[in-house]
């Protein structure tokens, strides 16, 4: 069992920007990228796709949804 919830949890090399440059690193499978995202192996990318969060709706949003409701 990984400790991963996206990922097996073996190392992959990723490319990372680096000054004006890349860089290779080895990292875990399933953890946090250096953009927030998440390091997937090829395998795990099929089968455990990472779905990206539904859009936030804001305060406003919420409130005129819910005084309009008991109208």
């Amino acid at each position: 069992m990984s400790k991963w919830r996206f990922g097996c949890g073996q190392l992959i090399n990723v490319v990372i920007p680096y000054g004006y440059d890349y860089r290779n690193i080895t990292v875990e499978c399933g953890s946090t990228s250096h953009t927030g995202g998440v390091n997937q192996c090829g395998e795990c990318a099929e089968n455990h796709p990472v779905s990206e969060p539904r859009e936030d709706e804001g305060d406003m949003e919420w409130y005129d949804r819910q005084s309009t409701e008991g109208e």
